[in-house]
């Protein structure tokens, strides 16, 4: 585990990560919706701006997990019928050349 400083709404922390340029990219994601939400709402606080970053950064992580539930049910199905095909045709070689 490794540290990275980043900056977030004019504060500077030091973050314990995994991996730098993961946490570095996020903390530039949360400074750039910060800094959007600050230009339309400017009569806001930056703890109330906060957490409507973090609600739009995890309403972006639901519809991406709702995204990747539907990619793998449809993967999934598709590798069912490919299987399904490839018995049929392996049945159909078998009982041909018999």
């Amino acid at each position: 585990m490794t540290s990275v400083n980043v900056t977030i709404g004019g504060r500077h922390y030091r973050l314990r990560c995994d991996d730098q340029e993961r946490t570095l990219r996020a903390a530039a994601e949360v400074e750039r919706l910060l800094e959007l939400l600050r230009s339309d709402s400017t009569d806001q606080s930056t703890p109330t701006l906060a957490i409507l970053a973090a609600l739009n950064i995890a309403e972006r992580h639901d519809a991406l997990g709702e995204q990747h539930n539907k990619i793998v049910e449809y993967l999934t199905e598709q590798l069912r019928r490919i299987n399904a095909y490839l018995g049929e045709t392996m049945e159909k070689a078998v009982k041909a050349s018999a």
